[in-house]
């Protein structure tokens, strides 16, 4: 997977990873944006655009989304 944006949001990073057939929203569980994550994550979401990963983003953060 390769990280193609990060974002912190409510005391946590989320990246919009690239995937075999889209993007993937994943949760860090860090309180730093860290390259070597040892493996600590949790997909929250999956999507076929990058628009619609960061319009994800953007609507988490506002707080619709609960995790």
């Amino acid at each position: 997977m390769t990280i193609i944006k990060a974002k912190f949001i409510k005391k946590y990073w989320f990246n919009i990873v690239k995937t075999n057939d889209g993007f993937a929203i994943v949760n860090t569980y860090r309180k730093q944006n860290m390259v070597d994550r040892d493996d600590i994550e949790k997909m929250i979401h999956f999507c076929k655009t990058i628009q619609e990963a960061e319009n994800y983003l953007e609507e988490y953060e506002k707080g619709d989304y609960a995790m």
